[in-house]
């Protein structure tokens, strides 16, 4: 853990199925880094755009 604190940038945000990680909590980063993964979709359809929305942010148990 002391290792990933290190070495991860204040302004980072690393988000992924089920988790989010940063170094410091700012809604707004949080904010950027949901509308550049959502704006990967933006050539979809509605229904391919929330399938790969929901595979992108379903927690995997």
């Amino acid at each position: 853990m002391k290792r990933l604190y290190s070495n991860f940038d204040d302004n980072a945000v690393m988000l992924s199925r089920g988790w989010m990680i940063v170094k410091t909590f700012d809604e707004k980063l949080i904010e950027l880094k949901i509308e550049s993964i959502v704006s990967r979709c933006n050539h979809l359809n509605d229904e391919e755009n929330y399938v790969e929305l929901s595979a992108y942010f379903r927690r995997l148990n």
